[in-house]
């Protein structure tokens, strides 16, 4: 009997098994990496699964609506004060921090608003030193 040799033909093909893993790394590296440097800021989030709660057991709520380039509107449980500025802002929310220390302020402002009103605010209510901030959003349904 004589034995048949069978030529297997030489593939060129890409191997793209490995060429989709190192796809997948890359891609996971770009994900992770940017988002480590970005800058953030800490924010002391509630462990209640019902936020309602929350807020009927703070004592004062204060809501900033940020209209435009430096002008706000504060609301203090209710009492509304019109078209001022973030140095009468900080004095406000100052005083009623010395009388009222466990306050809650939320953060009012349609999506025409520059981000850097928003960062503004967010930085002088830091500053202030207020740890419960909200944001105001249309409910989504």
């Amino acid at each position: 009997m004589k034995k048949q040799r069978i030529k297997r033909a030489i593939k060129s093909d890409i191997n793209i098994i490995p060429f989709l893993d190192i796809l997948l790394v890359l891609l996971i590296i770009f994900i992770i990496i940017p988002s480590k440097l970005i800058q953030s800021f800490e924010v002391n989030l509630p462990n209640s699964e019902v936020a309602t709660n929350i807020i009927n057991n703070e004592k004062l709520i204060m809501t900033i609506e940020i209209l435009g380039m430096g002008l706000y509107n504060l609301i203090i449980n209710n009492k509304h004060i019109k078209q001022i500025c973030l140095n009468q802002i900080s004095s406000e929310i100052s005083h009623q921090i010395y009388i009222t220390p466990n306050i809650t302020c939320l953060i009012a402002a349609s999506k025409a608003v520059a981000y850097d009103e928003i960062i503004k605010v967010l930085s002088l209510l830091s500053n202030i030193g207020v740890h419960s901030i909200g944001m105001i959003t249309n409910p989504t349904t």
